[in-house]
């Protein structure tokens, strides 16, 4: 059992959700009837998106919205404020002085790089591309910013959220002409592409009523428009980063690099995020939470941690091939299963887990954000600096190319 301590929630507190300002909750089950919408949900099973901060009206407006981009645009601009900071393994203890909770550990261990055997290399393994009817989510640092507005990603940085495909061609300015998020030269391969994160304690933080973190995120939209993971559905996914040296420095403290966003039910105490990978001076590390209750109480939460790296390489690309199916209800047979390659070397099994890797939520999706989010107070070096090769999502169901981890390394092989 590990005590910690948690953020002191109720409707009094500006903290309430994991999320979600206050206001989200008060017009949370206006926005049930959305996931009668979507093939992808199950009666009463899922996470939500779309969170507004106005009427029910303006929910409704937008599910009557004809086309995706309208819907996803008018959706993200009604929610300006997509989440608040969430906690974390390593966040303060902060916020209200809230009592020690004790929190229930699944009795595991995480799995080392070198847990589980490796499998063929990519080799002549045929790559989806975007046009393949099964991609929800295809966000590429080959394209512009303009280019990404099929598939509707939220740029998350300082001040108000905004759509990607709106950022200037130049990207987002931290301060003194240093860019926090933007397109940059591959810093491994040349010739090639990269999205560049950067946070630093002189940028502007990413605030809401005095709670101030730095993000440099890329997420999906919050909607119904058929771009966010979905609970119950199967899915190949396609992650590659490289780390600079900041951000595993010593005294660096942690931030999530990846994570599959959940958003609370009016009543629910919240929680991190379902699915959540973290980088910093302990290395990688990746967790899981979940709780099947209706009424998400602190007490009832379940953790697990799946895989650890402490000393992960900050010269090569980390590319990371997923397939998940994400839910609270082990009757639906959820699962995780990883496979990581570290520059050229082998695809190797990293994470094999089976059972329950969600809230038992209202909405039917995990928005899947990544890039750079720090939550608590800075300390260590003045920068946290990573780049990423995009996010690459597509339904595991058959097409040709025949979808598998090769085929999904081959992808990022070739950004």
């Amino acid at each position: 059992m590990v005590t910690r301590h948690r953020k002191q929630f109720g409707p009094d507190n500006p903290h309430w959700s994991d999320g979600h300002p206050p206001y989200a909750r008060t017009r949370m089950f206006g926005i049930i009837s959305l996931c009668a919408l979507i093939v992808a949900c199950g009666s009463g099973n899922s996470d939500h998106g779309a969170v507004v901060e106005s009427q029910d009206a303006q929910v409704a407006q937008v599910l009557a919205t004809d086309t995706r981009e309208a819907k996803a645009t008018t959706v993200t601009r009604i929610s300006q404020t997509v989440e608040r900071p969430s906690d974390s393994p390593s966040a303060p203890s902060v916020v209200n002085a809230s009592a020690p909770v004790t929190v229930a550990r699944v009795s595991q261990p995480a799995q080392r790089p070198t847990d589980a055997g490796s499998v063929p290399s990519a080799g002549t393994a045929a790559a989806p591309s975007s046009s393949d009817p099964r991609v929800i989510y295809w966000v590429d640092p080959r394209m512009t910013f303009a280019q990404s507005g099929r598939w509707n990603p939220v740029r998350q940085t300082s001040g108000r959220n905004g759509m990607l495909a709106e950022v200037d061609p130049a990207g987002v300015y931290g301060a003194d002409l240093d860019m926090t998020l933007s397109r940059a030269s591959d810093p491994v391969v040349p010739g090639r592409q990269a999205y560049r994160h950067r946070i630093s304690n002189a940028f502007p933080t990413w605030s809401w009523n005095g709670w101030d973190t730095w993000r440099s995120e890329i997420s999906a939209n919050w909607s119904n428009d058929g771009t966010n993971v979905a609970l119950g559905q199967e899915y190949w996914i396609a992650y590659a980063f490289k780390l600079d040296p900041d951000m595993v420095a010593r005294g660096s403290g942690s931030n999530q690099i990846l994570d599959f966003h959940s958003v609370p039910d009016q009543g629910d105490e919240s929680f991190s995020s379902p699915f959540s990978l973290y980088a910093g001076e302990g290395g990688l590390s990746l967790m899981i939470r979940w709780d099947p209750n209706p009424v998400q109480r602190r007490s009832n939460l379940r953790t697990a941690d799946l895989w650890f790296d402490p000393n992960p390489s900050t010269t090569q690309w980390h590319k990371l091939v997923m397939r998940v199916r994400f839910h609270w209800d082990n009757s639906r047979d959820p699962y995780i299963r990883i496979w990581r390659s570290v520059g050229d070397g082998p695809l190797t099994q990293i994470v094999n887990h089976s059972g329950p890797n969600a809230y038992n939520d209202t909405f039917c999706c995990l928005p899947q954000k990544f890039g750079l989010y720090r939550w608590d107070a800075w300390a260590g070096s003045a920068t946290r600096t990573m780049f990423t090769k995009g996010f690459f999502v597509l339904r595991a169901t058959a097409g040709s190319p025949a979808l598998d981890e090769r085929s999904m390394l081959a992808l990022l092989n070739q950004i």
